[in-house]
């Protein structure tokens, strides 16, 4: 499924001034990416935020220059000593090819990865009821809308064609952070995030709390407006309302129709709101606690960088859905879905164009439509054919027209992109057609 890429090393069609660097940094990432490791401005201990390692992370190599570990070291044969069927020429470059579902593809069966096993994990029912919720205090649909948010319920996709998605996420490589197709590495970029979803890509870091800062459970509590030690209990559940790492959505939600506090209410509605579209995890019923931390001061939220977050996001659980042992996928699917729409017309509800848009809307909002029906593992077969053979004429290189980093210039950035504790390499000269430039060989691997 890896194929080289047959990329001249001709250069840019960049004129004079419209050159911007791609080496200008919007977080923490080092020019050039010749830094082994990252700084990422943490402050919950480390100075860096290492990579997800062993077989089922992100990456391959089996140390990070941490301190030692006192665990048995882990089992890597996974790791790539040799080339392999479908994999790369060089295996210095995806040296995790072999913890791969491709590879498993490759060298078992084509059944490896089941659709009736695999699940993508929404919140489907906690987007239409925040859709349709009713502010009850004045002043906090005010908040809401000044946070720059408030539109994700709207744009979220209610129809998903897994197979379709199951199918890109095979062609992930986590060592690139790009979907390795059969004429060339394509991704999903800061711009994309910034039309496809409406949300801001520059801005404040989402960066992380510090961990055992003994306010800051205490500091949840007062921003929920939780005064009573029996409110915390869910006598329904026998649960804490924190109990398990975050808030039962039902609760918060709860909590957002009983508050007469304008800011209680919003930040409620916030936290429901980018825990069910931006960042969905595995959790099914909860909002995560590290969420909490950015709605401290509502005047903040409109600042944050919500895009780049959100991105560093989809990247890491794209890279863990990627590997062969993996049992699912979360993550924003409006935004994998809607990219895939809008980069490959063959591929798009019933072929049709897309509806009308609302100018300055959010992109995703056109591609809301029936799916076909039909056998998933089937389905998944036959996108797997359509994407062997296509090309890069199948490929609708510049779906917001010309020059889009013009409209969102942190999109040439190139380092790393961060939310919480995640940290994830950016890198758009692996990828210069989606900025209408012709395809020179890459810089080396962040």
């Amino acid at each position: 499924m890896v194929e080289d890429d047959d990329s001249s090393d001709d250069d840019c069609d960049v004129e004079g001034d419209d050159e911007l660097s791609f080496h200008e940094l919007l977080f923490d990432g080092h020019p050039g990416g010749s830094s082994d490791h990252v700084s990422t401005g943490s402050t919950h201990g480390s100075t860096v935020v290492g990579p997800l390692r062993g077989k089922d992370g992100r990456f391959a190599s089996s140390s990070d220059g941490s301190k030692p570990s006192r665990k048995k070291p882990r089992d890597e044969t996974w790791l790539l000593t040799k080339e392999a069927p479908g994999g790369p020429r060089d295996i210095s470059l995806i040296p995790s090819f072999g913890g791969h579902i491709a590879h498993r593809l490759w060298t078992s069966s084509l059944d490896s990865r089941k659709m009736s096993v695999f699940q993508f994990y929404a919140r489907q029912g906690g987007v239409d009821r925040l859709r349709t919720y009713e502010f009850g205090t004045p002043g906090a649909q005010a908040l809401v809308t000044a946070s720059g948010l408030d539109h994700l319920s709207r744009c979220m996709m209610h129809n998903v064609d897994y197979p379709l998605l199951e199918a890109f996420i095979e062609r992930w490589q986590p060592d690139t952070n790009t979907f390795h197709m059969p004429f060339g590495e394509m991704t999903i970029t800061l711009h994309d995030v910034a039309f496809l979803l409406k949300i801001r890509v520059d801005g404040e870091l989402l960066a992380a709390p510090a961990r055992g800062d003994p306010s800051f459970v205490s500091g949840i509590v007062a921003l929920l407006g939780i005064s009573d030690k029996n409110e915390m209990a869910v006598p329904s559940r026998g649960l804490r309302w924190y109990e398990g790492g975050g808030m039962l959505v039902d609760e918060a939600m709860a909590r957002v129709s009983a508050s007469s506090d304008e800011s209680v209410e919003a930040r409620c509605y916030l936290l429901c709101l980018i825990g069910s579209t931006l960042f969905v995890d595995k959790s099914y019923d909860r909002v995560r606690g590290w969420l909490y931390s950015y709605f401290r001061d509502l005047a903040m939220v409109g600042k944050y960088a919500w895009g780049a977050g959100a991105l560093a996001w989809m990247y890491r659980q794209l890279g863990r859905s990627s590997r062969a042992g993996s049992g699912g996928f979360s993550g924003c699917l409006t935004l994998l879905q809607a990219w895939i729409y809008e980069y490959f017309p063959s591929l798009r509800i019933n072929r049709r164009a897309p509806e009308p848009m609302t100018e300055g809307g959010p992109f995703a909002r056109r591609w809301e439509g029936p799916i076909r029906g039909g056998d998933l593992q089937r389905k998944l077969d036959h996108y797997r054919r359509l994407l062997d053979g296509f090309t890069a004429a199948h490929v609708d290189w510049l779906p917001f027209g010309a020059n889009p980093s013009r409209a969102f210039p942190r999109s040439l950035y190139r380092g790393v992109i961060r939310v919480y504790d995640v940290a994830e390499t950016y890198d758009p000269s692996r990828v210069l057609r989606q900025f209408g430039y012709r395809q020179v060989i890459p810089d080396p691997v962040i």
